[in-house]
């Protein structure tokens, strides 16, 4: 009897199966030639952009914004690459004919064979809606069933091997950016918020972690930098921090954010800062502030050791800052800190308290 090969691969994004027409049966190896089948299921998940909506563990379903996932099979006979539409594929199913000696899938969608492999640099990474972002996943095992098919009077063995659809990076939206005077007293007079940004990040997946200041800072001779300025960085237009009822991003429909893509990393934290370019005493004059001023997060949800994790937004929307929490040392060594609440959105959402940098 003929015995035809059928390999099915389940994944959290994608599905694959490949079926052997060879004339003899071929036991449990993948050497005959065959068709492999792919099924495809979008991986889920959850930029100043608009926020996201949603509830803390809600998902965002990530689709390719050119319409079209990339499937590549590796195999001693019968390699091929193909670009598929959902419109393409009946109940989910691409197929490759001939195959013999299958090794590896891989597929990938909003160009993830380059943008998702964690060699990509994180600045080359913003900007994008997270229902687009860069994903990838691949496969090199093909394990037998055990169980066969029948189609057109042959009869398939079937194969599995699972694929995730990884996004590489985690998000984190900032919004609802407001000064709280203290007991009613303000030691400002003057105070200017100028900017944001996220310090100790590593440019790719696994990296070295780097220390960014705003701005740079140089060597005696202005030419050799020797903290770089900031690559996740937002200007905001200079204005008064101290304005009665203002919030950063200003109020709007759809809600805005401050967001930023970063590769986690499991023994440093991203540092959230902003930046303030002027500050004056209130009353006495001859007290003088040092320019610019700092706020900076100590910790994530009361926990200075927080895992970030990839596939995964988190929220602060609320961030109280009076005078305690405004300093003027950018590494905030001599401050206390201000807890932020984070929520979490797989992309799964997850809110977050943060705790920042007091004097």
């Amino acid at each position: 009897m003929k015995i035809n090969k059928l390999f099915l691969l389940g994944l959290a994004g994608l599905a694959f199966t490949a079926c052997s027409s060879d004339e003899e049966n071929q036991g449990s190896n993948l050497s005959g030639n065959g068709v492999v089948e792919v099924r495809i299921v979008n991986p889920t998940t959850r930029t100043l952009s608009d926020a996201t909506s949603g509830d803390a563990g809600d998902q965002i379903t990530v689709v390719p914004a050119d319409g079209y996932y990339t499937v590549k099979l590796t195999a001693a006979t019968g390699s091929a690459t193909k670009q598929v539409t959902a419109d393409d594929i009946r109940d989910g199913v691409v197929k490759f004919w001939d195959v013999k000696g299958p090794t590896k899938v891989e597929v990938w969608i909003n160009d993830g064979d380059t943008k998702a492999t964690g060699t990509a640099s994180i600045e080359t990474l913003q900007g994008i809606a997270p229902e687009n972002y860069p994903a990838y996943g691949s496969s090199e095992a093909f394990n037998l069933t055990g169980k066969t098919e029948t189609n057109e009077g042959k009869t398939y063995e079937m194969y599995s091997a699972s694929v995730d659809l990884k996004i590489p990076v985690a998000r984190l939206e900032v919004s609802g950016i407001t000064h709280r005077d203290k007991d009613g007293n303000c030691s400002y007079g003057e105070l200017t918020i100028d900017g944001i940004y996220l310090d100790k990040i590593s440019l790719t997946d696994g990296g070295q972690i780097v220390d960014y200041c705003m701005p740079a800072i140089m060597d005696a001779d202005g030419q050799t930098v020797i903290t770089p300025a900031p690559v996740l960085w937002d200007q905001i237009a200079s204005a008064s921090f101290l304005t009665p009822g203002a919030v950063w991003p200003a109020a709007a429909t759809p809600a805005q954010c401050y967001n930023y893509y970063f590769y986690p990393n499991a023994n440093q934290i991203p540092v959230l800062k902003i930046y303030f370019a002027n500050a004056k005493h209130a009353n006495d004059p001859t007290q003088v502030y040092s320019e610019p001023r700092y706020a900076m997060i100590k910790s994530y949800n009361g926990d200075p050791n927080f895992k970030f994790e990839k596939g995964k937004i988190y929220r602060i929307t609320n961030v109280e800052l009076d005078d305690d929490n405004i300093i003027g040392d950018e590494e905030g060594n001599t401050l206390y800190g201000v807890n932020v609440t984070v929520t979490e959105a797989s992309w799964t959402i997850a809110d977050l308290s943060a705790e920042w940098v007091t004097m």
